[in-house]
């Protein structure tokens, strides 16, 4: 097999500032040195610095942004809820009436654990419409753009109040309850676990993640071997488990004709046209371990 002209290693172009210092002893990545002619501002890195490594984290318009340099054009992976998609979504989403606010139940208010928080997206529409939203991401990498996102969230009129019920901790979901933060369990468990995408027709930036967090996927285009499907088995059995241990409504998002997570069917399902949301009811007892 021809060697990757990249290696999977993320690094840290260092900007001299707090922030990014900070940024690597939470994550425990290198630092590595700015072309030059870039300062991290409205201008965008030479590629060629990089080669040493696939992914960079660096600040680029004062927002933490992941970029993957496998590519001619670099690929850049930032979220912001200030603007873009997301804004538009919270003005002309449909509300409380949309299937993913259906499925979780907007109405009631209920606290919600996204336990797979990933790109936020979904957790800050439960959370514009007037809910608690604790998000979980196993990710260091993912969880520091997405605490980025939050941070600037807050500071903007628009979404500041949004922001504020979005509560975002850096944990592994297969450990519920154990690993709970809050002191009051979770009345929904929301999971969206990336999905394989074997057509590559997901969008650029969802592509790098998948390349990112499962290399064992991205280094190849053929069909995964036993093992690899054993270990997404395993972890989907593992994921529903563990949310169905600490609420006693999981909602779980799917493209609209995939098997139910873990092959486990659901008590029903809220379909769209491209997504079903899969509902998971349990008349068991949750417990909240002891803190």
């Amino acid at each position: 097999m021809t060697p990757a002209p990249y290696n999977q290693s993320v690094a840290i172009v260092d900007d001299n500032t707090d922030r990014t210092s900070a940024l690597a002893q939470c994550t425990d990545l290198k630092l590595i040195e700015a072309a030059p002619q870039w300062s991290g501002g409205t201008a965008k890195p030479d590629n060629s610095r990089f080669t040493n490594y696939r992914f960079t984290l660096a600040w680029i318009e004062n927002k933490l942004t992941l970029q993957d340099h496998s590519k001619k054009s670099v690929v850049s992976v930032c979220i912001d809820f200030t603007q873009g998609r997301a804004l538009h979504r919270l003005k002309f989403g449909g509300g409380h009436g949309q299937e993913l606010a259906r499925a979780i139940k907007t109405r009631e208010h209920p606290l919600v654990c996204d336990a797979t928080a990933g790109l936020g997206r979904d957790a800050f529409v439960i959370a514009s419409l007037g809910c608690e939203v604790v998000l979980l991401e196993q990710s260091a990498i993912v969880h520091a753009l997405l605490q980025d996102a939050i941070t600037r969230a807050t500071i903007h009129t628009e979404t500041a109040a949004i922001a504020e019920r979005m509560a975002l901790y850096h944990s592994n979901s297969t450990l519920l309850p154990d690993n709970w933060p809050h002191h009051l369990l979770p009345d929904v468990v929301y999971l969206d676990p990336m999905y394989p995408d074997g057509k590559r027709t997901a969008k650029k930036e969802i592509q790098a993640l998948r390349s990112l967090l499962e290399p064992a996927r991205a280094a190849t285009d053929t069909v995964q071997s036993n093992g690899v499907e054993s270990d997404t088995k395993d972890y989907e059995t593992a994921l529903l488990q563990a949310a169905r241990s600490t609420a006693k409504r999981v909602v779980v998002k799917r493209p609209r004709k995939a098997p139910p997570l873990a092959d486990t069917a659901p008590s029903g399902n809220i379909t769209s046209p491209n997504t079903r949301y899969d509902i998971y009811s349990s008349k068991t007892s949750c417990y909240l371990p002891s803190l």
